[in-house]
């Protein structure tokens, strides 16, 4: 049946980048490989913001895993290297 936190929501549109990646609001998530599919390259997912402020990616109504992509400043970048080099 239905539920009311799938109703009551934002929906998205979006098509996967070829890096298996889809971008909402200056933000990257990676889908990631299921049993279905190791891939979602350029198809057409939905993606809905809940009220809760959780998000769901869905592929023709089945809901597919992400995790959101953190950016690594050039900072953050040569801290690490520096941290590497000891």
């Amino acid at each position: 049946g239905l539920r009311l936190d799938d109703i009551l929501c934002l929906k998205h549109d979006r098509r996967v980048y070829p890096d298996n990646t889809i971008s909402l609001d200056a933000q990257k998530y990676q889908i990631l490989p299921d049993r279905y599919r190791a891939n979602y390259s350029r198809t057409r997912v939905e993606v809905r913001e809940h009220l809760n402020g959780k998000m769901s990616v869905l592929y023709k109504g089945r809901k597919l895993r992400h995790k959101k992509i953190t950016r690594i400043t050039r900072k953050q970048r040569q801290e690490a290297l520096k941290e590497e080099a000891l």
